[in-house]
């Protein structure tokens, strides 16, 4: 096997694990949070418990916007990756161009629907109700 492909397997494998026990942790640190609260006597509702659990919706618009960017980066980093090479592999240059706006086409979409989603929350918060 190239070393090439193992060292990008290997990758993947580290940054999938990575994914994986994050989650676990946070979801252990989320049930360690609603045992503390219990043990001292707090009384939580159900949408308390829910929110430690799963998580608020209120970040979405942000994490999509932030998701946007760095993909919007890596496409980027792509591209000028690619007028780099180009001169010592000049076949490179199109599949290397074609996946950097393969990734950077969904990362602008990706981005604006963040923006626009927090304009949105923002303008129905500053909205005064009569």
């Amino acid at each position: 096997m190239d070393v090439g492909a193992l060292l990008f397997w290997g990758f993947v494998t580290l940054a999938s694990l990575s994914i994986v026990w994050a989650h676990h942790l946070s979801r252990r640190e989320a049930e360690r949070t609603i045992r503390m609260a219990l043990e001292r006597g707090l009384l939580l509702n159900a949408d308390a418990i829910r929110e430690l659990r799963f998580g608020s919706n209120q970040m979405t618009p942000v994490y999509l916007a932030i998701g946007g960017i760095i993909l919007l980066s890596i496409g980027v980093a792509l591209t000028v990756f690619a007028f780099i090479i180009a001169p010592e592999e000049p076949g490179a240059l199109l599949p290397l161009l074609g996946i950097a706006a393969f990734i950077a086409i969904p990362a602008c979409t990706i981005a604006a629907i963040g923006f626009w989603l927090m304009r949105s929350r923002q303008k129905a918060l500053s909205v005064p109700s009569d």
